[in-house]
């Protein structure tokens, strides 16, 4: 089974039991459920991310951060973790070599690290109407046990 198949699962026992802490906010299972639904649609339909496709994000810890990577694995994409906090030219090397389909962040990190993307720049801030009006439609992408699911640079890489 993936993760998403045990996320599922643990779904449908406890849709009302909370999943996330951020701060302040949480998530239930359900609206975890929900809102990596959206992201994964969005990903699929306005970024046609495919199975395999890398998908960068570059994100805090925060409450959006797990429906986002959840999204990306139920899409079919292949979570690729970038931190806010390493220098500009690292990140843009990362973005550049792992060839990623679209990168999920903020603007005040687009800002930061003057990241430019010619397509696939998805920020969030902008973003949020656009994913959070996606319709739940029928997956037509089921992750198997062998599909790739993340790539992580390392400071070796």
């Amino acid at each position: 089974k993936t993760i998403i198949d045990l996320f599922e699962e643990q779904v449908a026992l406890t849709p009302d039991n909370i999943a996330v802490v951020s701060g302040d906010h949480s998530l239930t299972y359900q609206l975890l459920k929900e809102r990596s639904d959206k992201v994964a649609i969005y990903l699929q339909q306005e970024q046609d991310v495919q199975p395999g496709d890398m998908v960068g994000v570059l994100l805090e810890r925060e409450e959006q951060l797990l429906p986002v990577i959840f999204g990306i694995l139920k899409s079919g994409g292949v979570y690729v973790p970038l931190s806010p906090h390493h220098p500009s030219a690292r990140v843009k090397g990362i973005i550049s070599d792992s060839g990623m389909k679209a990168l999920i962040t903020r603007t005040e990190h687009v800002e930061a690290l003057e990241l430019e993307m010619a397509s696939g720049l998805v920020d969030l801030d902008e973003a949020v109407e656009s994913i959070s009006s996606q319709r739940p439609v029928s997956q037509s992408f089921r992750a198997k046990g062998n599909d790739l699911a993340y790539v992580i640079y390392t400071s070796g890489s």
